[in-house]
């Protein structure tokens, strides 16, 4: 953060674009003093002149008024919570993802959670935060859990922590870090440790911090289905995989149980999505797409 130079405006991102997550209206309404306190000591740091505060429900509109935080409701789509296009509608621009980065205009975004730790930090230190997680990811994070679950909901727990506890009881497979993450079988995620690097190494994503479990009446491939047709029609259209490659893909997921053709076809086309796309949309649903296909495998198999 120190890095930015002559940053004029902090933003705190609290739109909560992905569908699944509930953690950033949970903190907003429950504890908006704490990101209120992290966003004030951001802007200290940076010299920064103004704090705004977006939102995508007018109910939270009011929530850090009083601590001298402007509100303003943005778009209600899937990338106006990107950080470029978020800093870029501030601005008075698109909504849409830019090449340039915000930091290059003199704008620091981060989301809401964020800037919650920074005011616990600020109030106790840093030798408190590192007291939990581990040495290479240290604190807390918050998850939201839903799906299948005995206990649905947003909670908190140290970074490294076992995801069994929380989704004990359930037996379906599991999508962790929302539309643009990843699948992962019912077995493997009852073996999974919430930190970044060891999630990777699994083929799991923690992401925006969303741990859904799928119900056992539920198809694999349809519940892709629909969450891919979902983000194809979000994206923002300025590139090539954005307005070609995601629908291809989401009509070859459509055609698997009718064409032979569609499987290959469809592997090819997600793989060139990869690192393709003017922001990270295209690789989130190739991640998706590709996780899917292995961790649903049996659904072809039977389909075949």
């Amino acid at each position: 953060m120190a890095s930015v130079r002559g940053c004029s405006t902090v933003i705190v991102n609290g739109m909560e674009g992905e569908p699944l997550s509930e953690k950033d209206g949970w903190l907003l309404t429950h504890a908006p003093h704490l990101v209120a306190d992290g966003a004030i000591a951001a802007a200290e740091l940076l010299g920064a002149r103004e704090i705004v505060l977006a939102v995508a429900r007018d109910g939270l509109a009011g929530v850090l008024g009083p601590r001298g935080v402007r509100v303003v409701r943005g778009p209600d789509r899937y990338l106006s919570g990107q950080e470029s296009a978020l800093a870029g509608w501030v601005r008075g621009g698109r909504p849409v993802p830019a090449a340039r980065r915000p930091a290059d205009r003199g704008i620091f975004v981060s989301n809401a959670e964020t800037f919650a730790h920074l005011g616990l930090i600020a109030r106790h230190g840093a030798d408190w935060f590192r007291s939990a997680g581990t040495a290479a990811a240290p604190g807390t994070l918050l998850l939201t859990i839903s799906g299948a679950v005995a206990r649905p909901g947003v909670v908190e727990v140290p970074v490294g922590s076992p995801l069994a506890p929380l989704i004990a009881g359930s037996s379906g497979a599991v999508l962790t870090g929302g539309y643009g993450g990843a699948w992962i079988g019912a077995q493997g995620a009852r073996s999974l440790w919430l930190e970044p690097e060891a999630m990777r190494e699994r083929g799991a994503v923690l992401g925006p911090g969303i741990v859904s479990v799928l119900p056992a009446t539920v198809s694999g491939l349809s519940d892709t289905r629909r969450i891919v047709r979902w983000m194809a029609a979000q994206g923002a259209g300025q590139c090539g995989p954005c307005r070609f490659g995601l629908p291809a893909v989401a009509a070859d997921l459509d055609a698997l149980d009718l064409d032979p053709g569609a499987l290959p076809r469809l592997r090819a086309r997600a793989e060139l999505l990869r690192g393709r796309g003017g922001c990270a949309h295209p690789d989130g649903v190739e991640r998706l797409v590709s996780s899917a296909l292995d961790v649903f495998a049996h659904e072809l198999r039977a389909a075949a």
